[in-house]
């Protein structure tokens, strides 16, 4: 009865997925949610045997994901994983399914199972997958409409790595909000960090100013960005913790970043091909994440360079010669770290801020107002050309008007169409700065116009 139950899951989940596919849709949450409700435990019934392996936290946990398969043996030949970050329960349950032929049998052997989880899945997903190790990225504000403040989101990891303890937790020992989750676990704690300076000079109040502890003002010996750094409490003598592997020299540029490790004793330098800032935190804690597993740290982190950002990460395209980069930016941290970069850009450029309010975005856009879009304007080149798309794309057009930006430089895109014009006679370099539909939505607009083929399994596997 259990394998004639299966059978009939796997292959509701397989035909809804191809028909899906055959009518250019996502193919991850509408088949995943039937085959949860055909087969509750359809997840712990197909991640048996193999290491699993769960990403979750606020930002970055698609990229850092990417990172980790890439620096796993055998690479990414050797993992399940759910690719286009639909890190739901449905979108999970569906990422295992389509690894397995109608019977639940994997088609390929695997060792590894590599999950990007949304924090709010991260009990019921830690239940099912049992992982051998949990690694929090970090903790921002992030969709206030769904998550509520930052305490709530810390609150949710906390309640759902309590359901693994038998795994290794790698945590943000640079981030207060995580970091101080380890005194409050039963598990092993591995913690990573930053042990450099990293601050752009353009910092903006903390999530979490005040001690956990005692409610004391945090202070810190050197900043990363936000709430991120060495944090300490002078008033009841809370820290951040000792990290077991860190950044001790970084060097970015446009292109990625040069970056000095030292994980246990072992010191070591590595290039990681994906640029910004941001991205030396998803290296340090992808390496984390492999220190674990007890590979060796200086192998593994020279598969770094070979890393290419995720799609719609820091993905870039080409039309009439032009290179275009489209970049994922969701709340007020992430989209500073992309103002941060786009201000390296000295030439001339045309911008787009691409601002959606859909459930999956958060249907509260007003973290844009929190955002350092002051800093890029005052940085800005005289000839850049800006552009608004989107639901909310009037929204943002009052952001940057009011973030000191010339009106006249601004224009609307009103409909695709728009910005397929938009893109296609810029003469200059373009970057494309999204939230998440939007971020979809854009993604196939110039996957369409430059004619790469069908690259829809990229996007959903």
């Amino acid at each position: 009865m259990k394998n004639l139950r299966l059978f009939f899951t796997c292959a509701a989940c397989k035909i809804i997925h191809y028909v899906l596919r055959l009518l250019g849709r996502g193919g991850t949450a509408l088949p995943g949610s039937v085959a949860l409700r055909l087969y509750p435990g359809i997840i712990e019934e197909l991640s048996k045997g193999l290491v699993c392996i769960v990403v979750s936290g606020t930002n970055g946990k698609t990229t850092t994901s990417s990172m980790i398969r890439n620096m796993l043996p055998e690479q990414e030949r050797s993992c399940i994983s759910n690719r286009s970050g639909a890190n739901m329960t449905n979108g999970i349950a569906a990422s295992f399914i389509l690894e397995t032929d109608f019977f639940g049998r994997r088609k390929k052997e695997k060792k590894y199972a590599v999950v990007e989880c949304d924090e709010a899945f991260l009990f019921d997903i830690s239940r099912a997958l049992r992982p051998e190790i949990i690694l929090v990225a970090n903790i921002f504000r992030d969709q206030l409409d769904r998550y509520g403040e930052v305490s709530h989101i810390r609150d949710l990891l906390r309640k759902g790595i309590k359901a693994a303890p038998e795994a290794t937790v790698c945590l943000n020992g640079d981030c207060p909000l995580t970091a101080t989750l380890g005194e409050e676990i039963p598990n092993k704690v591995l913690y990573f960090g930053v042990s450099t300076d990293l601050a752009s000079g353009r910092e903006k109040s903390s999530d979490v100013p005040r001690c956990l502890r005692c409610g004391g003002m945090y202070e810190y010996r050197k900043r990363t960005f936000s709430h991120l750094g060495d944090w300490y409490c002078p008033a009841c003598g809370a820290r951040r913790p000792l990290p077991d592997v860190s950044v001790t020299a970084a060097f970015p540029d446009k292109e990625g970043t040069d970056i000095s490790f030292l994980c246990g004793d072992i010191e070591f330098d590595a290039r990681v091909s994906v640029p910004g800032t941001y991205n030396i935190y998803n290296a340090v804690s992808a390496l984390s994440v492999l220190y674990a597993l007890g590979a060796d740290p200086s192998k593994t982190a020279e598969r770094l360079g070979e890393c290419r950002p995720p799609f719609g990460r820091m993905e870039e395209f080409e039309l009439n010669g032009n290179a275009i980069k489209l970049m994922l930016a969701k709340n007020p941290e992430g989209m500073d770290r992309i103002l941060e970069y786009l201000s390296m850009e000295k030439d001339p450029a045309m911008f787009v801020f691409a601002l959606n309010d859909n459930y999956n975005d958060g249907t509260d856009i007003s973290w844009i107002w929190d955002a350092d879009f002051e800093g890029f304007a005052s940085e800005s080149n005289k000839d850049n050309r800006y552009f608004t798309f989107g639901t909310r794309k009037r929204d943002m057009l009052l952001r940057l008007k009011y973030a000191g930006l010339d009106t006249e430089k601004i224009k609307l895109l009103d409909g695709e169409n728009d910005l397929t014009v938009a893109l296609s006679e810029s003469e200059t370099k373009v970057y494309i700065a999204a939230n998440y539909t939007s971020m979809l939505n854009i993604w196939d607009i110039l996957n369409t116009t430059k004619g790469r083929g069908d690259r829809t399994k990229e996007k959903w596997n």
